[in-house]
Parts: C-alpha cells; sequence; structure tokens
C-alpha cells in the first residue's frame, strides 16, 4: 500500500510504503521517503518490492540543483529492511515519459523465475525495454521499433508482448522472446498505412561550439523538391521530458500542409543522462531558449530549401511559456503560438494544483521573495514590450494545472501595448485543450491558419476562423 502525503514545506510530497496483512487489515510502515514516485511491484520471490522513483532523494537544501523527474529503478529488501538502487549507473530514465507518447501497461515485470526484471526506460527521444539480470548487468532488449509504448508479460518462458512505433508508423503489437527476432501479432493501422503518403522524418542532431548535442529530427514537406524554398516550423517542450520519436499527426499535418517540421530537445529533458537533466531547475528559459534558438539558426544555414524568413515555433504548457519567452527574445520567428502556457511565475507558482508542487524541480529553494529577480526577470510577462513577433494564445479556462489567467496576462499587456497577437479562450478545457473532440480539431485548425497568415501570407484561413468567432459573440 502506498500513500501520498503533502506537506507545507519543502518537500511538499512524501511517500509511504506500507504492507498491509488482509486477514485483519492490519498495516505496518516499511518506508518513507520524499521522492517523486512511479509506481512499484512486489517482487514474485516474497522478498521484497521494486518501485520506480527519482534517481535521488530529496536533499535538505532545497537549492540543490536535480531534476526529480529522472528515475531509477529500486528494490526495498525486506531481510535488510533497506532501499538500494538497482540502476544508479544507468543513465537512461526508468519509465515512459515523453511528449506524444503514454504509457499503455507495466513499466517493469519479471521472468518466470522472478530473478530478472524487465523495466522500459526513456532514452533520448525513445523509449526502449532492458533486462536486468541476477548478476546485475542491465542488457537492452532486441526490440523493434523506436518507442515502446508499454509491455506485459506473456509466459513463463521470458516472452513478453509490447506495443512499438515510430516516427512513421502508429504503434503496433509485438511479441518478443529472449534471444529471437520479434513477432508481429497485430497492425490496426496496416491498411491505412497503404493508402496515406507519410512525411519523411530524418535525424537532425544540433552540435554546439561548446561541446553539447541535442537530439532533434526534420520531417520533409508532402511533395518535397530540395530546388523550392519551404517554410518551417519548429516544436520543442523544453520541460522535464523530451518529445518522444513518434508518429504524431499535427506534426505530419503541418507537413502536408507544405510545411517543414522541426523537433528538437532542449537541455532539461531526462533521457540524456543526470547532467543534461540537471540543467532544468531554476533555468525557466535561460538554457533552453537559447537551445533552441541556436539549432534552428544551425538548421536553416545548413538546409538550403528552408526560408529563413518563414519560421514558425509553438509547444504548450512548459513549451507555451517559452513560446512566449522566445517572442521576448529574438525575431528569428515570423509567428508564434503559446498554447496553455505560463506567463507570469509568480502566479502560476501560487495558484493551480501544478505551480508549487511542479516547483519542487522547476524553482527549488526560489520563492517570489527570496528570488524576485528570477520571478520578473525570466516572466515573459515583465518583458512584453520587447514583443515583435506575432503571438497566437490559446487556453482552456478551466486549467487546473496552469490557469487561464496567465494567458490572459500575457494577452492584456500585448494589446496596450498595441502588438499583433490573439487569444483563443476554450470553455470547460483543462490541460491540452483536448476534452471534446471538436476543441482538438478547432486548436489545430488556429494553428494552421495563424501560421498560414504570416509564414505563407495567405490570410483567409485565418480571417475565416476569426469572423466565425465574431458571429458567435
Amino acid at each position: 500500500v502506498v500513500r501520498a502525503l503533502e506537506s507545507s514545506v519543502y518537500p511538499y510530497s512524501r511517500y509511504e510504503f506500507y504492507e498491509q496483512n488482509l486477514a485483519d487489515f492490519s498495516t505496518k510502515l516499511l518506508w518513507a521517503e520524499g521522492f517523486n514516485f512511479g509506481g512499484a511491484r512486489l517482487s514474485p520471490r516474497g522478498d521484497g518490492f521494486y518501485l520506480v522513483g527519482s534517481s535521488r532523494f530529496y536533499s535538505p537544501d532545497p537549492a540543490q540543483p536535480w531534476n526529480y523527474y529522472d528515475m531509477d529503478l529500486y528494490f526495498w529488501d525486506r531481510a535488510a529492511g533497506a532501499v538500494r538502487n538497482l540502476t544508479a549507473d544507468f543513465s537512461p530514465c526508468v519509465g515512459l515519459d515523453m511528449i506524444y507518447a503514454g504509457q499503455r501497461g507495466e513499466t517493469f515485470g519479471f521472468s518466470g523465475d522472478g530473478r530478472t526484471v524487465y523495466f522500459l526506460a526513456t532514452r533520448g527521444g525513445r523509449s526502449l525495454v532492458y533486462r536486468l539480470g541476477p548478476d546485475g548487468r542491465i542488457a537492452e532488449e532486441p526490440v523493434d521499433g523506436r518507442v515502446i509504448w508499454g509491455f506485459d508479460r506473456l509466459d513463463k518462458t521470458g516472452a513478453f508482448v509490447y506495443l512499438a512505433g515510430s516516427l512513421e508508423r502508429t504503434p503496433a503489437l509485438r511479441r518478443q522472446a529472449d534471444g529471437r527476432a520479434s513477432e508481429l501479432l497485430w497492425d490496426v493501422n496496416a491498411g491505412l498505412f497503404d493508402r496515406l503518403d507519410v512525411a519523411r522524418t530524418e535525424a537532425w542532431d544540433y552540435h554546439a561550439p561548446d561541446g553539447r548535442e541535442l537530439s532533434g529530427w526534420l520531417t520533409l514537406p508532402a511533395g518535397f523538391d530540395p530546388a523550392r524554398k519551404y517554410p518551417l516550423v519548429v516544436f520543442y517542450y523544453g520541460g522535464v521530458i523530451p518529445c518522444g520519436e513518434v508518429l504524431d499527426w499535427q506534426l505530419q499535418g503541418l507537413a502536408g500542409r507544405g510545411y517543414a517540421v522541426f523537433v528538437v530537445n532542449p537541455r532539461g529533458a531526462v533521457g540524456y543522462g543526470p547532467a543534461f537533466a540537471d540543467e532544468h531547475p531554476n533555468e525557466w528559459g535561460l538554457k533552453s531558449a537559447d537551445d533552441i534558438i541556436a539549432a534552428t539558426q544551425a538548421l536553416l544555414q545548413e538546409k538550403a530549401f528552408l526560408d529563413p524568413k518563414a519560421v514558425g515555433a509553438f509547444s504548450g504548457s512548459y513549451g507555451g511559456f517559452l513560446a512566449m519567452t522566445l517572442a521576448t527574445r529574438t525575431t528569428l520567428f515570423a509567428a508564434l503560438c503559446s498554447e496553455y502556457g505560463i506567463a507570469n511565475l509568480a502566479s502560476y507558482w501560487g495558484a493551480g494544483w501544478g505551480g508549487y508542487q511542479y516547483g519542487q524541480t522547476a524553482m527549488p529553494g526560489a520563492y517570489p521573495w527570496n528570488r524576485p529577480e528570477m520571478y520578473v526577470g525570466q516572466s515573459p510577462l515583465f518583458h512584453a514590450d520587447r514583443v515583435r513577433t506575432p503571438l497566437l494564445l490559446m487556453h482552456g479556462l478551466s486549467d487546473t494545472n496552469v490557469p487561464a489567467e496567465e494567458s490572459a496576462q500575457m494577452f492584456t499587456a500585448l494589446k496596450v501595448l498595441g502588438r499583433d497577437t490573439a487569444y483563443i479562450r476554450f470553455y470547460g478545457e483543462d490541460h491540452g485543450m483536448k476534452g471534446k473532440f471538436e476543441n482538438w480539431v478547432a486548436q489545430e485548425q488556429f494553428l494552421e491558419y495563424w501560421f498560414d497568415r504570416y509564414l505563407k501570407g495567405q490570410g483567409l484561413g485565418w480571417d475565416t476562423l476569426a469572423a466565425r468567432l465574431r458571429e458567435k459573440k
């Protein structure tokens, strides 16, 4: 039994692990710790339990800069009454945690004798299956696919089934037996892909002058002709988790409309090792925005078919914050879109359930009263007068994570300043704005027409949607 507790002091969350006797329902506290929890399972051998949690426990010093979304696999040993880290020297992040990829099965499972543990781990923009043997050695399973969406043990022979997808294919169900090639069991979209012309995607990594590397990939526009010039749309997240190397219909839709689409993972994301992930705490756009700008500029210099005067960028949540930040930091982009983004770090921290909880890793030890220079200096709202790029804001009015007032504040500031902006509000929508299918479609239409207007000079679609909104009023 796992109990999550909240506290009024740092750390704000704490987990307690109990053993419960089902005969009389008595409980015994086994272990307690302040960290980020990702699941637990009893050992088949009955000698303890396995759990997924932060690679490091909370330190008494809240200013210690580490990313608590970076996860490891632990074992609580019943005989010793203590926990040990099984993946301390393992660089990927245990579990599946990335944009556009969600958990669809177990994070970890066991062999028939319970001595070998199989687990998912995020490595860059990929999630893969690894095997932890009785000798403590970790080996990668030869699965077929870039992103494993989830897996389940199938039988005692060591076989398991999993969902595997890639940048150009939706997930398919496969069976993997130890030491053998995988077997395709079911591809529900096989017939669909026979009729589709999926845009081609190629890896493109950014190598900075200081030696750091950022992983990314470029999706080419439909009917690609290297002799032509194409507008570019950049997507990123920039928060604690990477974009996954999975097929995404929104990005494919942009490619189908004639855009090249560049996805990049800036510093701060898990899956690239602890040092890379630990760049996230208290950075709030100082490093991640620079990474996006530098990688985009390098891509434009290398690819002659990209039009440097027709570049847009968008993302949501922390990525929405970065869209606003980019608008205050550069004129590289001809159009930007922030979806359910953060404008004011102080109001975000103090409102909604996401602010102070996420603040455990995003702003450790930093509060409006002891770090006002960060809350003001790194909030886009306080630099709205620097914005020269058309900025589209979209937000759900029932967002409990990032309150809609974040977009409203930025919109008000830009209107007062006479800047080119628009604010689309979705009534009843929470974080992500995808509660209703028609709203999901609408937000993609607004995004596409915004880019058409400023990157292609085609404003009819946007003007038509705007007219419809005015008629509804």
